[in-house]
């Protein structure tokens, strides 16, 4: 099971959104606070509704915004920017989303009636694969000298048919997530595993290619 990103979705009444958005505003103040400026300047660009809350940093919480994106009848944390680290940890990013969930989230979207769905943090393969293609990864990677890759005849014909099954169902696995499902969980060497990724995003790109072509 790979570490993940936690996802939250808001499902209801896009009309009351903006309701649900003000009092969420209320209950989370003075730890949360509305950054219209830059709600104005993303709703702007990007043609979509976008909210946007900024915290300041205190013992439990690093100074972060969470934006909240509105498509229909959905909306989303679409990303939280820390305003000095470099970046969040996948720790870091889905306890601060947890805490906000729990905190404000949750205990407002039930009186609006609203759904409220937060995804797992870990995931498995079968995430990004189908039960097939996940099957012809596994036996690809069981059985394959984890120090030459693809190099090997009957190697490399356990890789090509699991490129080619990816390929069939337009499988979502993406090559970063590929490499790290084979570090992190078949213990595979970091310069092997990036070399396979590669392979798989140059694989899918030909095969796409091919069949745009025919």
């Amino acid at each position: 099971m790979l570490e993940v990103y936690k996802e939250l979705t808001v499902r209801g009444d896009p009309v009351r959104f903006e309701a649900f958005i003000q009092e969420l505003a209320t209950a989370a103040a003075p730890a949360w606070s509305r950054d219209q400026d830059r709600e104005q300047e993303l709703t702007s660009s990007l043609s979509t509704r976008v909210y946007v809350f900024k915290s300041s940093a205190d013992t439990d919480r690093f100074a972060a915004s969470l934006f909240f994106t509105a498509r229909g009848a959905e909306l989303t944390v679409t990303n939280i920017v820390p305003h000095t680290l470099r970046s969040l940890t996948r720790d870091q990013y889905n306890a601060l989303l947890d805490g906000f969930a729990r905190l404000y989230i949750r205990p407002i979207a039930a009186r609006f009636g609203f759904e409220v769905e937060l995804t797992p943090d870990r995931r498995p393969i079968t995430h990004w694969l189908s039960e097939e293609a996940a099957g012809r990864l596994i036996r690809f990677s069981h059985a394959a000298n984890k120090g030459t890759g693809s190099g090997h005849p009957l190697d490399f014909d356990r890789w090509v048919a699991f490129l080619i099954q990816a390929h069939r169902e337009a499988a979502r696995l993406d090559a970063t997530t590929l490499s790290r499902w084979l570090v992190e969980e078949d213990a595979w060497p970091g310069e092997t595993a990036s070399a396979l990724a590669v392979e798989y995003e140059f694989g899918r790109s030909l095969l796409k290619a091919y069949d745009a072509a025919r």
